[in-house]
């Protein structure tokens, strides 16, 4: 490097940038090459300096790679200005007015603004020295007049007011190119909740299905004593309605229980649903789950499995040029969007539970990022600002359940209701009332404290029929975090308080305490402390302590290690250690030791579990349960008409066995069908063909019969269930418009899986002529009703669909003649036939 006087004796240059320049704000067509110090000094080349016509400094220069350059901030009567956005260097004189006079005092031009541009010109004018826009032109480039704090003069604004010196113009492609702030810009707004689909559902049209599952089981005791139960569930489904009856046979006896039976009324667009007969109270802080028979009216979030109950999340930032978004929440990319230049703001994230990180990562079309991150907390005992969490229950409380005993006493009606004031505030509240006994209302809320956790409070306050007052206190604090998790929870009432479940005065726990702990220590080593403690009014109290410790072995498996020790009344503490290690998809081996003073329990198990589908799973055990030799064989056959399982068991010499059978007879309008025991609804595939695979969700579930039909179960109710055919299953003579599609039957309801697939008989021949020429190749050949057509082959060969009627009729031209044929088909259910040579009739020369 050879330098000129002493100026720049410490310059260094350490980079060069190439810029596409203006001047005076007129595109020139030249790229100039700046080179840049490491003090950052910046230097432009004399070569550039000349093609421009702008005055060499009489400043020394300086001499890199056998040029010279001039400092830029020497430049006599120009000053640049760099415009990073657009990779453009402006040259501008120092003395306003510096913008060349353009053309015509009124311009109608393209505007790229921000690396975007406008699909229409817009009107610009040239106003003393200066370009303006109009205020109508500033709000259809998304320039908020207001943002800009500079006054309009005459209904327009200076462009030097909003772009600064970072614009353009180009004459010949009547452009102006220009770069304001991204905060000038109007607001882009993005709702995760619009880009996603609609989280409301949309079921099957109605179809009435009766569904009859049953629970069988078998055994013999190692006394020779034999026994024998079973669990009916009776269900008539139809769309958005649904009646069930549940019955038990115990053992003991060969008398049917009735479990519960209730109709429901689902409005899935609404979130509600009515129930009408038997239930069990919603409990929320201060109730009590208790056997009812009644009605039951209010929200049921389980109609809409993908909506966002917990508060979402919020992230603004600004982008300059157009640019590639994404979203992520705790490493997981929740969105990934094109958003223009300007401001942003990102509403409606999901948050995963708990403290966490949310991330947006800009991107444009350089390569350039740049990352906001925010801190967040999120908890699903928080409701979403605006929403709604509520139930109405009617009805009588049902005693003695699961025995012959069992009716339905008092009368009784509860309120629990749930409501998300604002992200960090859900407020709740439960009323009960039951007949000559007593009224109970208590409030509550869920208060996240900023990234710390949650903390709950409560307060109730009960009257008896004899004016006898009690209270009720609920506090509690919950942290969810991916290295910590801590939950306190405390509940005290007073002699006094009474509720449902509790309605005499005394009978509800003076104090109940419950504590946790998780510790997360990172390569898959975590420890989990608790302890809960129940104190009632007269003095009892049971409490104990438990500990675990699970370590990931990598690829290996695992170890976990739990103590359970009851603290009062004391009890010998219980210890155990199991490993775990799985092989194949399906397989696992495990081994495990436990016992109270001394190890008195070892097994060793090898397992297979049952495949989604049709399938064989099995379970054999060895070792010793206290101190005896214990060994056990399990074997579970799954086949798509129910689930068979056979075991025995041998302790201290002595055998036992047993044997059940679960499966389902479901009735259509499509026949009946048998099936395994899954929950949720069912699917009827009926498709043309034997033996073909059907998978949901990528999983195979079941295989088509003889007749082409089978059963699906275990779909999810009021969600997309995707199913889809085996391809290489079908025929070849199988006409597939669709071979997947998506069903969202209602609760225990079945569906027809409408699969647009069809089988058609096709049929080959050689059309001649009457002087015993084949038909000419590419004659047209057209057929059938609704005409369709085809074209002859070398040497009059056709291969053709053929008609329902088993009937060739066609008609055949070509530029010199035409013919026609008709024929019949054997009925012999093949599907391709060839009828080899037939005549061609009155044909035309």
């Amino acid at each position: 490097m050879i330098f000129a006087g002493n100026v720049f004796a410490d310059a260094n240059i350490v980079r060069e940038h190439w810029y596409r320049s203006s001047l005076d704000h007129l595109e020139t067509g030249l790229t100039v090459l700046i080179a840049e110090s490491d003090d950052k000094r910046l230097f432009v080349r004399r070569l550039d300096l000349d093609l421009l016509g702008i005055a060499v400094p009489s400043a020394p220069g300086l001499r890199y790679r056998g040029e010279w350059y001039y400092a830029a901030n020497r430049l006599k009567n120009h000053e640049i200005h760099i415009d990073a956005v657009t990779s453009r260097i402006h040259f501008v004189r120092r003395v306003r007015p510096h913008i060349a006079r353009t053309p015509s005092r009124d311009l109608l031009l393209d505007i790229r603004i921000n690396e975007q541009t406008l699909s229409e010109p817009q009107y610009i004018r040239y106003y003393k020295g200066e370009l303006v826009l109009p205020e109508s032109t500033m709000h259809r480039l998304g320039i908020d007049p207001e943002t800009v704090r500079t006054p309009l003069l005459e209904g327009s604004m200076p462009l030097h007011a909003i772009a600064g010196e970072n614009f353009t113009l180009d004459f010949p492609a009547l452009l102006l190119e220009m770069t304001v702030p991204a905060h000038y810009l109007k607001e882009y707004g993005i709702s995760i909740r619009d880009v996603r689909a609609d989280t409301k559902p949309v079921t099957q049209a109605p179809s009435l299905s009766a569904v009859l599952t049953y629970d069988l089981a078998r055994g013999v005791e190692s006394s020779g004593e034999q026994w024998r139960s079973g669990l009916f569930e009776a269900t008539l489904a139809g769309g958005k309605n649904t009646c069930l009856s549940r019955h038990l046979q115990l053992p003991e006896g060969d008398d049917l229980l009735r479990l519960e039976s209730y109709c429901l009324w689902d409005w899935p667009q609404q979130l509600l649903s009515l129930a009408i007969g038997d239930g069990i109270t919603r409990s929320g802080t201060f109730g009590q789950p208790v056997r009812y028979g009644g009605i039951r009216f209010g929200s049921d979030f389980g109609l809409a499995p993908g909506l966002i109950l917990q508060p979402t999340l919020m992230l603004s930032g600004s982008a300059r040029v157009p640019s590639t978004l994404e979203i992520w929440v705790d490493q997981m990319l929740t969105l990934r969007t094109e958003i223009p230049p300007g401001p942003f703001e990102i509403s409606e994230i999901p948050a995963q539970t708990g403290a966490g990180e949310i991330r947006a990562v800009i991107e444009n079309a350089l390569g350039t990022r740049e990352i906001l991150t925010e801190p967040f907390y999120s908890d699903p005992g928080l409701l979403a600002p605006g929403l709604k969490d509520w139930a109405v229950e009617l009805g009588r409380t049902r005693e003695d359940y699961l025995t012959g005993d069992n009716r339905y006493t008092d009368r009784f009606g509860v309120f629990n209701g749930r409501y998300g004031l604002n992200s960090w505030l859900t407020l709740e509240a439960h009323a009960e009332a039951q007949t000559a006994s007593h009224n109970m209302i208590g409030i509550g809320g869920s208060l996240r404290l900023w990234t710390l956790g949650v903390l709950e409070l409560g307060n109730a306050a009960s009257i008896t029929e004899n004016d006898l007052r009690g209270k009720a206190n609920h506090i509690g604090f919950s942290r969810r975090g991916r290295y910590l998790n801590v939950g306190l929870r405390r509940a005290t009432t007073d002699s006094r308080f009474v509720q449902l479940g509790y309605p005499t005065p005394g009978g509800s726990p003076a104090e109940t305490a419950q504590a946790s702990i998780g510790l997360n220590a990172g390569r898959g080593i975590s420890l989990s402390l608790g302890g809960f403690r129940r104190r009632q009014h007269d003095g009892n109290e049971e409490s104990f302590r438990t500990a675990a410790l699970s370590v990931q072995l990598g690829h290996m498996g695992s170890l976990l290690f739990s103590a359970f020790e009851p603290v009062e009344p004391p009890a010998e503490p219980f210890y155990s250690v199991q490993l775990t290690i799985p092989f194949g998809r399906r397989n696992t081996v495990s081994a495990s030791a436990g016992g109270y003073r001394k190890v008195t329990n070892r097994q060793i198990n090898l397992q297979r579990n049952l495949p989604a589908g049709p399938g064989i799973g099995y379970r054999l055990g060895t070792g010793e349960f206290n101190g005896k030799d214990f060994s056990q064989a399990e074997v579970a056959l799954q086949g798509g008409a129910g689930l068979l399982t056979l075991a025995g068991e041998r302790l201290d010499g002595a055998s036992s066995s047993r044997a059940r059978l679960t499966g389902s007879m479901v009735l259509s309008g499509n026949g009946l069908f048998l099936s395994r025991w899954r929950e949720g609804g069912f699917a009827v595939v009926d498709v043309p063909a034997a033996n073909v695979r059907v998978y949901h969700d990528e999983q195979l579930v079941a295989v088509t019969g003889d007749d082409g039909k089978t059963l699906i179960p275990g779909l999810r109710p009021y969600q997309a269930n995707r199913l889809r055919l085996s391809l290489e299953d079908l025929p070849l003579n199988t006409d597939i418009n669709t071979a997947e599609i998506t069903v969202t039957p209602g609760r225990r309801q079945a569906v027809w899986a409408a699969f647009d697939i069809k089988t058609r008989r096709y049929v080959s021949a050689r059309l001649v002529l009457k002087n015993g020429k084949p038909v000419p190749a590419g004659a047209a050949v057209r057929f059938g009703r609704p005409a369709e057509a085809a074209i002859a082959g070398h040497d009059g060969y056709i291969f053709l669909p053929a008609q329902p009627d088993n009937r060739l009729q066609l008609s055949v031209d070509w530029p010199t003649g035409f013919c026609r044929v008709n024929a019949s088909l054997p009925d012999n259910g093949k599907p391709f036939v060839d009828l080899g040579t037939i005549r061609c009739q009155e044909d035309i020369q």
